[in-house]
């Protein structure tokens, strides 16, 4: 009997986000492989930079809470919890969907201060991050690790429903846009003192790029004959 449906699970090139676009294209291009086949697909440990999967119709995207659930890493199942290095934030992350960065509480102290805080509050906004703008000092905020991944999975699902679309090539040029508008955001909060470390997407958005434009010429005739209905 054949196979109807696929489990992808892919191990990242890095801790986090990936800085290879050929790893991210080759990503890309499995996922429309199947699709091509037939196949249902859902993918795991997924984040925000898989949302592009949306382009050749997955599915499906799991994610979850903290790294060991966004990013595959087998050591992360061979290694003892009491041997890992935790590099949890206190005060918990905040995801900027427009922005595809996380930003410590203090950069959004930084934020409200510069007079930039508006610019983060989250689009689409699914409600659990309405605290951080309510006026009071971010920091200040109960906000903590639990409330920062509500926010990011309730964001995630919502980025997730934006993606898809009646047409292929819609669909990657919405992609395309919105990591333009990203890259230009994140330039703005630069300007004004706010950074997001090691999960600021500005060098990423041309990966991403890059990784469509290979997807793109690879498979974009086969996907848009397929999302068509032809």
């Amino acid at each position: 009997m054949g196979v109807d449906r696929f489990y992808v699970v892919m191990e990242t090139t890095s801790s986090y986000l990936s800085e290879s676009p050929l790893w991210l294209a080759g990503a890309f291009q499995l996922c429309a492989a199947l699709k091509l086949a037939g196949k249902k697909l859902l993918v795991g440990y997924c984040n925000h930079q898989l949302l592009p999967l949306g382009c050749v119709g997955v599915d499906a995207v799991a994610s979850g809470t903290w790294l060991n659930v966004r990013a595959f890493q087998p050591e992360k199942f061979i290694i003892s919890s009491d041997e890992e290095i935790s590099r949890r934030a206190k005060g918990g992350w905040y995801y900027c969907p427009q922005a595809l960065s996380e930003y410590k509480m203090p950069m959004l102290d930084v934020a409200q201060r510069k007079g930039v805080l508006s610019l983060m509050s989250p689009s689409p906004d699914e409600g659990f991050a309405s605290p951080l703008f309510s006026g009071v000092q971010p920091s200040l905020v109960d906000w903590g690790e639990r409330n920062a991944f509500l926010h990011y999975l309730g964001t995630l699902r919502a980025q997730c429903k934006l993606v898809s679309s009646a047409s292929y090539d819609k669909a990657l040029s919405n992609q395309r846009k919105k990591l333009v508008s990203a890259k230009e955001l994140i330039e703005n909060l630069r300007s004004n003192g706010v950074r997001g470390n090691d999960r600021d997407f500005f060098d990423l958005v041309d990966v991403s790029l890059s990784a469509l434009d290979i997807l793109d010429g690879a498979y974009g005739a086969k996907l848009r004959r397929l999302m068509s209905g032809k």
